[in-house]
């Protein structure tokens, strides 16, 4: 089957196949500018000996490598880390989760992620402005029992006479979606996590700033070859939000012989030059997810992007982006203006698996609501003091569940549910993005993520920096 997916991702398009040459200005201007540079980190497997000879870096350089993780991450032994979990911010339906938006995002995993969807998590894509809701209301207190100082930190969620602190502002929807990047957070952090990987409706492994296959093995080279104190690392941003004088300076070059391209590694201040610096995707770290609390007194929360943004221009955390090089939807917007703009990219999703994904989801949805009801007739039913004879309710449920599988197999022509036109701009713009995807081939099981094992590709990873990435390129 593996052969068989190699087959087919050689008939699928490149997503940087369209690309021409970017004009490389500021990388010629950077040879000149980093004469007076401090050097930076220096990694890489067989080029440890080489480098010994070429290290004249100060007392303070050695300090600052020390920081970078120089040899913490070396020694690291190879297969004993896996790619980190990601949580899917899935918008809500009247029945529960967006069941379509949910198996597009499995089904997403399952074509470019190595174990799949079996890594994915999913939480409501809070929209306050329904509050005083019970869901709203029961994921509230859920992040006061959970993390009860991230609670207190986080104000706008609290209620004083009877409505929301968010309300004197008039910021329902912007906290609404803060609640959900805090809830997804917080459950990292209860579960020990040392990393998490956040993607919200927008958010896709396509939207990483290189080709979807390499994602896997450049985060766990990231996290195996990169800097060893860090907070965020903003996946899908490349190029934006990245200063001038830090695209003169990249912090590394990551280098592999299974990537199509070189990455290189800014440091990200959220400078924002006529760029949107929104957070669709990106990583957290431990020591992010431990100071959580202590981020949120500092800075109080409404917008989560903004939020995000301002702790990375003050310096408050560590902030990280890259791209691959000459990357189109990596570049910034004044490096676009020289680039042509792929005419397609690599497809999101198998649309057959999305279906398969998206029937489960259905019919699992269906039975917990019958649950649900059940539940709720079982406590009307205790609170007047009748008798409620259980075995025959929980038979009735799994009775229920049954029916549902029978059905799916039986019907598997069934009409699905017509999904109303939407005019939200997430929706737009995900329908536009699958629109100009490439085809995908009717192959089926296979994953187009999994040319290799990431953990071993990531173990050959090379990174350069300072000088080293002038005379590499």
């Amino acid at each position: 089957m593996l052969d068989r997916a190699r087959d087919v991702e050689a008939q699928i398009p490149s997503s940087s196949s369209p690309l021409l040459p970017v004009d490389d200005e500021h990388a010629a201007h950077a040879a000149s500018q980093r004469r007076d540079r401090r050097p930076r980190w220096i990694l890489g497997g067989g080029l440890i000996g080489a480098l010994a000879l070429v290290a004249v870096a100060s007392r303070d350089d050695r300090a600052r490598e020390s920081a970078l993780g120089i040899g913490g991450a070396i020694g690291l032994v190879v297969g004993a880390r896996e790619p980190p979990r990601a949580t899917k911010l899935v918008p809500r339906a009247l029945d529960g989760l967006n069941v379509t938006e949910k198996a597009r995002a499995r089904a997403n995993a399952e074509l470019y992620r190595f174990d799949g969807d079996a890594s994915l998590d999913a939480v409501p894509y809070y929209d306050l402005t329904a509050y005083p809701s019970a869901a709203l209301k029961r994921a509230i207190d859920s992040l006061r029992t959970s993390d009860e100082a991230t609670y207190e930190a986080f104000g706008n969620v609290h209620e004083e006479y009877g409505r929301l602190v968010a309300d004197r502002i008039g910021a329902r929807k912007d906290v609404g979606a803060s609640l959900s990047a805090v809830t997804a957070w917080v459950n990292a952090k209860r579960q020990g996590l040392g990393q998490l990987i956040v993607a919200t409706p927008k958010g896709y492994v396509n939207s990483h700033a290189g080709p979807p296959t390499e994602f896997d093995s450049f985060v766990l080279s990231f996290m195996l070859r990169g800097p060893k104190k860090w907070d965020v690392v903003f996946l899908d941003r490349g190029e934006r939000g990245v200063s001038e004088d830090n695209l003169k300076r990249p912090e590394a070059l990551f280098t592999n012989k299974a990537w199509e391209q070189p990455y290189l590694l800014y440091n990200n201040t959220a400078s924002i030059v006529g760029e949107r610096l929104e957070t669709n995707l990106y990583m957290v770290s431990k020591m992010f997810l431990d100071r959580l609390p202590s981020h949120m007194r500092e800075m109080p929360m409404v917008n989560v992007d903004n939020w995000l943004n301002d702790l990375c221009a003050h310096g408050k955390l560590t902030c990280y982006s890259y791209t691959a090089k000459n990357w189109y939807d990596g570049l910034s917007s004044k490096h676009k203006a020289n680039a042509v703009e792929p005419n397609t990219r690599a497809p999101i999703f198998d649309p057959n698996t999305a279906r398969a994904f998206e029937e489960e989801e259905r019919n699992e949805t269906a039975s917990a609501a019958i649950s649900q009801e059940r539940t709720d007739a079982d406590e009307e039913d205790a609170a007047m003091d009748k008798t409620v004879n259980l075995p025959e309710v929980a038979a009735d449920i799994d009775e229920s569940v049954s029916w549902n599988k029978v059905a799916a197999k039986d019907e598997p022509d069934a009409k699905q549910p017509v999904e109303e036109s939407s005019t939200d701009p997430t929706d737009i713009e995900v329908r536009a993005m699958l629109a100009r995807e490439a085809p995908i081939t009717s192959w089926m099981g296979a994953r187009l993520g999994t040319r290799a094992r990431p953990d071993v590709i990531a173990k050959s990873t090379r990174a350069y920096t300072g000088d080293e990435i002038d005379r590499f390129f």
